[in-house]
């Protein structure tokens, strides 16, 4: 079975509203192995409950309904990506603030040479991809600075 993934709320969620959106990521993900491990992790949420509705699913990506635990028991929309481990950070960046943020961020790359998406920071040219291993590596590799999420 796939090794247990580390999840992180993204997005709205990360920011405390309603929608939520959910990443999972773990060291040894190197690819998605053709959506085995997406397939796997939505099947424990299922297992558990937690999904209450499926709008669409691929090998990366899904979108759904979630049904929250707690008072109320409040349902919700979800989505779901699931990334190697080296696109983890950029993809949790990318999920979290707002599109002026984004846009800035992006806009930072293109004045230094790169590019910014949700899976890499690049340099163009040599398409040499820039590491990082958190979401503040990403901020300094752009020469800016570092944003908390409540702050995106």
């Amino acid at each position: 079975s796939p090794p247990a993934p580390a999840t992180r709320a993204l997005g709205p969620a990360r920011l405390a509203t309603s929608q939520a959106a959910q990443a999972a990521g773990h060291p040894r993900w190197k690819a998605n192995a053709g959506g085995a491990l997406l397939r796997a992790f939505i099947q424990t949420l299922r297992d558990a409950g937690y999904l209450t509705d499926d709008l669409a699913a691929g090998t990366t990506k899904y979108m759904g309904g979630c049904r929250l635990s707690g008072p109320g028991r409040l349902h919700r929309r979800i989505d779901i990506r699931c990334l190697p481990s080296d696109q983890f950070h950029f993809g949790t960046l990318y999920f979290t603030g707002s599109a002026g943020l984004s846009i800035r961020l992006r806009i930072r790359a293109i004045e230094l040479g790169m590019r910014l998406s949700e899976y890499s920071l690049e340099r163009k040219g040599t398409g040499e991809h820039v590491a990082a291993a958190s979401e503040r590596e990403i901020f300094e590799a752009l020469g800016m600075e570092y944003l908390e999420p409540h702050e995106r």
